[in-house]
């Protein structure tokens, strides 16, 4: 069974970024990349992912948090990693709401992150 990543941000250069280093670690898993969190939780809700990647920040009616929220409360256990430039508090409340992990923009190391996200994709 292919394994498949969904990665929300509402900046292209991100999206690109993470849909780049992923298949670049690991060849044979699919990314699916959505600008905001309204479509992230739609995608989650009627899909079947193995890694959900979501920044805080999506420029959308709902953000990062309140995705993981409902994707929480909808029963799914996929591990979701937030990646945001947002504060302590955005990282508490993440973590609080049900991410597995959570990492600043500003100190991001692809290095760390694929290293993390390998016992969800191997």
């Amino acid at each position: 069974m292919t394994k498949k990543v969904i990665i929300a941000d509402d900046a292209l250069h991100f999206r690109e970024l993470y849909a780049t280093i992923i298949p670049q670690a690991f060849p044979d898993v699919e990314v699916e990349t959505v600008e905001t969190a309204e479509d992230l939780v739609s995608c989650v809700l009627n899909g079947d992912y193995s890694l959900i990647v979501t920044d805080n920040n999506t420029q959308s009616r709902i953000n990062g948090a309140e995705a993981i929220k409902q994707i929480r409360e909808a029963g799914i256990t996929t591990p979701i990693y937030m990646i945001s430039a947002g504060s302590a508090a955005v990282q508490r409340e993440a973590l609080r709401l049900g991410a597995t992990e959570f990492y600043g923009k500003a100190l991001f190391d692809d290095e760390t992150f694929i290293t993390d996200i390998t016992k969800h994709l191997r």
